[in-house]
């Protein structure tokens, strides 16, 4: 069951939507036809998603939806308008909003669609959150590991850093953490570039050509070299090894 918050000051549409989609047995849906009546509500944190006319009195539905976002997180938003100006939905979009649905003169459609959307919205966060959770997981698992380790996901950006990578490196996990752009590799070379572990999740010849020798063992990679900038500038001879990470599904998440 989607518990559903609709705001509008069309009365007769918020009963006709609410009829329409508590019909399919999926929603429970609350209306209002004020804003300012919800932004006093507890409830409203409690919504699997909000969807919301644009133009409105007292404050309209971007404005809405920042305040929600802003309060309460990524809340699926969803923008339901008779406004089909460009800017509208380009400052929906860019303003977090999940999908904008413009009111036309086919309802049974349009309420599919806007039943689609709600529950494709609702998976999306529940997909974020689930990978938010299982990332912390990792990073709680590999800190007690006694080699020095770390995670990336597919964007390249750190997921874990455990406290031997912190004394090998001098940088500290809460710095590195949900940074991208291969800053994993600086304390390492100096400057951002490959790692071992892109190799794992992009091939390139130029990346193993940075090791003297690369193992290809099942699915890891084993490789060694000389880095003079770790320990605080003394330097180390280090044997990495790296592969892939997996859901529970088996797909690949990242490497490690």
């Amino acid at each position: 069951m989607y518990n559903v918050l609709y705001v509008d000051d069309e009365p007769v549409l918020l009963e006709i939507v609410k009829i329409f989609l508590e019909k399919t047995k999926e929603f429970s849906i609350d209306v209002t036809t004020s804003v300012n009546d919800v932004l006093k509500s507890d409830k409203l944190k409690s919504y699997d998603a909000i969807v919301s006319d644009y133009q409105m009195p007292g404050m309209d539905g971007i404005s809405f939806l920042k305040y929600v976002h802003t309060e309460f997180g990524d809340i699926p938003f969803i923008i339901f308008t008779g406004k089909g100006k460009e800017e509208v939905v380009i400052a929906a979009l860019n303003n977090g909003a999940d999908f904008y649905i413009t009111k036309g003169s086919d309802p049974r459609f349009q309420f599919d669609e806007l039943a689609n959307n709600i529950k494709k919205a609702v998976k999306r966060r529940r997909i974020r959150e689930e990978y938010k959770n299982s990332a912390q997981r990792l990073s709680d698992l590999v800190n007690f590991l006694p080699d020095a380790t770390f995670a990336i996901d597919l964007d390249g950006k750190v997921i874990a850093w455990n406290k031997a990578m912190e004394e090998m490196t001098g940088v500290k996990n809460t710095t590195i953490i949900g940074e991208g752009d291969r800053i994993y590799s600086l304390p390492f070379y100096g400057k951002k570039q490959d790692l071992l572990l892109d190799l794992v999740l992009h091939d390139g010849k130029e990346i193993e050509q940075k090791y003297p020798s690369v193992i290809h063992q099942d699915n890891k990679l084993i490789a060694e070299s000389e880095f003079p900038m770790v320990y605080g500038g003394k330097g180390a001879y280090l044997w990495f090894i790296a592969s892939p990470l997996y859901d529970a599904n088996g797909t690949i998440t990242g490497a490690i």
